[in-house]
Order: structure tokens, then C-alpha cells, then sequence
């Protein structure tokens, strides 16, 4: 099983198992709007795990509240596919970053808005698998 961890040598700290059926591809722009943190090696993917609870992570800090924003990608809201329904990220909550270095941001918790009814919002973290280690 691949585990993801922190990608700074001197911590390599582990943060959660990688689950292929949690794996979502979200638009190059994610990276700019939200100021990820990205592999130093210059390699990149656009793809981001999703991880329902955060207590399914093995070891992950939280930032403090972002000031609300609503992301926007040249006017449209990112979007996003989870389970046959198409959502839209319409807050950026909270960065998520290494518990042990306090490195990042890798990934995000943020709110989703359902495009087919406004009013069904729901709460998920975000880890970019371009911000962490794969091992």
C-alpha cells in the first residue's frame, strides 16, 4: 500500500495511506487560486484525494480560519467530481499541513456546493497528491 508523507527530508513524517478510489483530477489552476505547495522536482499532477473525515488521517495539522473567500478560476468556480455529482468549491476553510513540521499548505479543507441544488453544501478535506510524498 502507498503511503503519503510529508515531502521534507528531514521530516517524511507519515500523513495517510493512499486510497485510488478517493483520487479526483481538479483543474492546473487549483495550485495559483490556493497557493498549494508542490514537489520541488518540478513533476506535477492535478490530482488532489479526497479524505471525508479528518480524523481518517494518520497525522495532519490544520491552519486556522482562512478570511472567507470564494475562489474564483477566471469567473467560474473550481469544480470538481465526487460520486456522479458535480460540486464547486466555493470556500477554502482551512490549509491542511504536516502535524510534525508545520509545512505546507498540502491540501485544503473546503466547502462544496452541489451544482445540480445550491442549497446541499458539504465539508471534505483536499490533499494534493502533488504536495506530498508517495512512498
Amino acid at each position: 500500500m502507498t503511503k503519503l508523507r510529508c515531502s521534507f527530508t528531514d521530516c517524511n513524517s507519515m500523513i495517510i495511506n493512499l486510497d485510488d478510489d478517493k483520487i479526483v483530477s481538479m483543474s492546473d489552476e487549483i495550485y495559483a487560486a490556493f497557493k498549494l505547495m508542490q514537489q520541488k522536482d518540478g513533476s506535477h499532477n492535478n490530482k488532489f484525494m479526497i479524505v471525508n473525515d479528518i480524523w481518517d488521517f494518520d497525522n495532519v495539522g490544520v491552519s486556522r480560519d482562512i478570511p472567507e473567500q470564494v475562489v474564483d478560476n477566471n469567473g467560474e468556480l473550481i469544480e470538481v467530481e465526487i460520486s456522479d455529482e458535480q460540486w464547486s468549491i466555493s470556500k477554502c476553510l482551512k490549509y491542511l499541513l504536516c502535524a510534525d513540521c508545520d509545512k505546507g499548505p498540502i491540501g485544503m479543507v473546503c466547502e462544496l456546493t452541489n451544482k445540480r441544488d445550491n442549497s446541499i453544501t458539504k465539508t471534505i478535506n483536499l490533499l494534493s497528491l502533488n504536495s506530498v510524498s508517495h512512498i
